[in-house]
């Protein structure tokens, strides 16, 4: 793929123009997460939302929020880029969301955190003196250590 000038252009990075907004336009960050990339050409990207998502597909259709899109997916591909916006049909193949990305490694985390937990020496030991089970963890909360 071509710049357009006989250079070469960096393809786009779905999730590094996520991340771009998400650190420099928290405004609109949350509403792009709605939706899914449905499609990335040399000039011209496509996010999909379905019918549900109204609000947010109408926060990103407004002109700045296009025009702030286009300069992002420009800072990280390089060339110009339009930025269109579709409703998905009924029966569309929707990518996964970023919310739902997320979601999702969260609960893997937490999966891994419970097995952990349940393996450790400590914990078996004091299920095997008072009974019971391990059913949830969370982590603790990092606190600062505070210097008088």
């Amino acid at each position: 793929m071509t710049d357009g000038r006989g250079g070469e252009a960096a393809p786009l990075d779905w999730d590094r123009v996520q991340d771009h907004v998400e650190a420099q336009h928290p405004n609109i960050a949350p509403f792009l997460e709605r939706g899914f990339l449905v499609g990335a050409e040399a000039n011209q990207v496509t996010i999909g939302y379905s019918k549900a998502d109204t609000v947010a597909r109408g926060v990103i259709e407004r002109q700045d929020s296009l025009q702030t899109l286009a300069a992002v997916c420009q800072e990280v591909t390089g060339r110009p880029i339009r930025v269109r916006v579709v409703e998905a049909s009924e029966g569309q193949a929707v990518g996964r969301r970023r919310t739902e990305v997320r979601a999702a490694e969260v609960q893997e985390q937490k999966v891994v955190l419970l097995e952990r937990t349940r393996a450790h020496p400590l914990v078996k030991h004091a299920l095997a003196l008072f009974g019971g089970e391990v059913v949830d963890v969370r982590r603790a909360p990092l606190h600062k250590e505070v210097r008088e």
